[in-house]
């Protein structure tokens, strides 16, 4: 494996006839050497999977370690904690236990015994019930039993596939590895090696593309509230109220700078 300043790096297989080269927020690029044609199609196919799983197990050991996360029982704990406390307390008096046990003991403002009067506050809007309750079985299922982990799963993990329109290449993507297998015909090498590669690559954008309109099925069938395809039109719609708050604070901003002006100047105020 070689690395560029870029964070680009080539993945080579021992003989040298395929490479995988990778880089952060870019799709795996497969790369064949000049001899690659005198290897049989189908090892040739296989030698390309390979290296490709193997490019992605490198950049998944080569990535940050993740942080510390709590386990799935202490993920339940504290759900079911905190809508134990929504539903006994009320959303003002939660909001304000939470708020004293993030601070250190020392620095607490006292504010505790206002919490033990019963309910106070806003009551937990019945939509914020409905999804802690199911967080709290989805992750209580999980635990049993993660998803994709038998033959028997209801929900296997998806597999994206795709074939080329020559009908001499397919390939399959998973979400562990963008080019999970790969199928080439016995009259691949007709097209020649660098038609041959563009084919390739074409063909593996397109499995990872079908495996992204399976993914939304997927977590939709696990019982999750949002799939990966519902989170775009989410941000989208954030970033359109975020855009218009910011063009409102800015043209309240103009009328409060136009407003001194005139009473600087001593004007009127029709």
């Amino acid at each position: 494996m070689t690395d560029t300043e870029s964070g680009e790096r080539s993945h080579n297989s021992s003989c040298g006839n395929v490479s995988v080269i990778t880089a952060p927020g870019r799709f795996p690029e497969i790369a064949l050497a000049d001899g690659a044609e005198r290897l049989y199609t189908r090892d040739l196919a296989e030698l390309i999977a390979t290296t490709a799983r193997a490019a992605a197990d490198a950049d998944r050991a080569a990535a940050p370690a993740p942080e510390a996360a709590p386990s799935v029982e202490d993920t339940i704990a504290v759900l079911a904690g905190l809508r134990g406390d929504l539903r006994d307390k009320g959303l003002q008096a939660t909001i304000e236990q939470r708020r004293d046990e993030a601070v250190p003991p020392g620095e607490r403002d006292h504010r505790d015994e206002r919490l033990t009067g019963g309910p106070t506050g806003l009551a937990m809007p019945p939509f914020a019930d409905e999804l802690l309750s199911d967080s709290i079985a989805l992750l209580e299922r999980f635990s049993k039993r993660p998803p994709g982990s038998g033959k028997d799963d209801q929900n296997p993990e998806p597999t994206g596939t795709a074939k080329s329109e020559s009908k001499l290449v397919a390939i399959e993507s998973t979400m562990a590895y963008p080019i999970a297998s790969v199928w080439l015909s016995k009259r691949a090498f007709e097209i020649g090696p660098r038609a041959l590669t563009r084919e390739l690559n074409e063909t593996a954008a397109a499995a990872a593309a079908d495996l992204a309109t399976r993914e939304d099925d997927y977590f939709s069938g696990l019982g999750l509230p949002l799939s990966p395809g519902d989170l775009t039109p989410l941000a989208e719609e954030n970033q359109a109220r975020s855009d218009r708050a910011s063009q409102d604070l800015a043209t309240l901003q103009d009328q409060q700078r136009h407003m001194t002006r005139l009473f600087n100047q001593g004007g009127y105020f029709a």
